[in-house]
């Protein structure tokens, strides 16, 4: 799959990023959660945040990254 995307989409679509989507999509099943976060936060904090495994420290931090770069 990640040579397809990447022939596709180019490059960025190695196993491991798309290991990354894949937790990402576990972590953040709701897809407009996922739109609103992804208008005030990078991949680079989706990346952090996947690897908290307490559903509700990874809510924290999700919320504290929103609410600082909005203000």
């Amino acid at each position: 799959m990640s040579a397809e995307l990447t022939t596709k989409y180019g490059k960025g679509w190695s196993p491991e990023q798309l290991r990354h989507c894949l937790r990402a999509a576990e972590n953040f099943p709701d897809e407009q959660i996922v739109y609103t976060l992804c208008t005030k936060l990078s991949w680079s904090h989706f990346r952090k945040f996947i690897f908290i495994e307490d559903p509700l420290k990874r809510e924290f931090y999700t919320e504290m990254c929103r609410t600082a770069i909005v203000h």
